[in-house]
């Protein structure tokens, strides 16, 4: 059993997808897999929904 902070998580699996989940950390995650490389501006066009804060 690991533990984050006062969170409890009952196997690796469940705390990888506690630490990566959200709106957008998936997709950039695809798109850098899938693509390759990229820079900045090519992650923002790929997402416009995406904001440069949550980007960065």
């Amino acid at each position: 059993m690991s533990r984050m902070q006062d969170k409890m998580f009952n196997c690796e699996k469940e705390l990888t997808l506690y630490v990566i989940g959200g709106k957008w950390k998936m997709l950039i995650l695809w798109h850098l897999g899938k693509e390759g490389t990229k820079r900045f501006g090519e992650l923002k066009a790929l997402m416009p929904g995406i904001t440069q804060r949550m980007l960065v």
